[in-house]
C-alpha cells in the first residue's frame, strides 16, 4: 500500500510540476534591419581630412550592437580609393535606434564619395548607402 501511495503521489507531483515547469514558448527574435539614411559632410578643419556624419537607423537590435563598414571611392571612375574601415556601434538601448557617428576621412585630391554599409551582430549585411554628392 505504501508503495502504491508513493507511486500515486509521484505521478501527481510529476503532473503538477510538469505543467508548471514546462518551458515557455521561445519568443522569435525581432526582425533585424537597418537603413543608411544620410552621409553628410561636416566640413574640414584641416585640408588633409574631412569629417563626415553618417545617420543609420537600426531596428531590432535592442541589447545588441551592429557595425558600419565604409570606404572611399572615386566619383568619376567609381573605383575604391581606400581600404574598408569598420566602426562598431555601442550596445543599442532601444528597439529602433538612430545612430549618428562622425567619421574622419582622409581627403583625396580628386572628387570622391563615401560608401557606408551597416551590418548586424552576426555579420549579415543589412543596408548600404553612399553620399549623394561628390566631395571635392
Amino acid at each position: 500500500m505504501a508503495c502504491g501511495l508513493a507511486s500515486a503521489l509521484a505521478v501527481a507531483a510529476f503532473v503538477l510540476v510538469g505543467r508548471a515547469a514546462a518551458p515557455p514558448h521561445p519568443r522569435p527574435e525581432p526582425r533585424v534591419s537597418a537603413r543608411v539614411a544620410a552621409v553628410v559632410p561636416l566640413g574640414t578643419g584641416d585640408p588633409a581630412v574631412t569629417r563626415v556624419r553618417v545617420k543609420v537607423t537600426f531596428t531590432g537590435l535592442k541589447g545588441r550592437a551592429g557595425s558600419l563598414r565604409w570606404h572611399l571611392y572615386n566619383d568619376v571612375t567609381e573605383l575604391p580609393m581606400s581600404e574598408e574601415s569598420t566602426l562598431g556601434s555601442p550596445v543599442l538601448a532601444w528597439r529602433t535606434t538612430d545612430w549618428k557617428p562622425t567619421l574622419t576621412v582622409p581627403t583625396p585630391p580628386v572628387p570622391w564619395q563615401l560608401r557606408v554599409t551597416a551590418y548586424g551582430p552576426d555579420g549579415r549585411k543589412l543596408a548600404s548607402g553612399h553620399s549623394d554628392f561628390a566631395f571635392r
